[in-house]
């Protein structure tokens, strides 16, 4: 990944939930403490 570019949270949420998506097993995801809140600090 070049170093100008970051990865922010909905990136890896969106990767995470792609990837988990097509199975079977998997019948939720959630995101707790602060940042479900969205009161992450910087």
């Amino acid at each position: 990944m070049p170093e100008d570019k970051k990865l922010c949270r909905d990136d890896i949420t969106a990767a995470i939930a792609l990837a988990l998506e097509p199975l079977d097993f998997v019948h939720a995801m959630w995101e707790v403490g602060a940042i479900a809140f969205d009161r992450a600090d910087e």
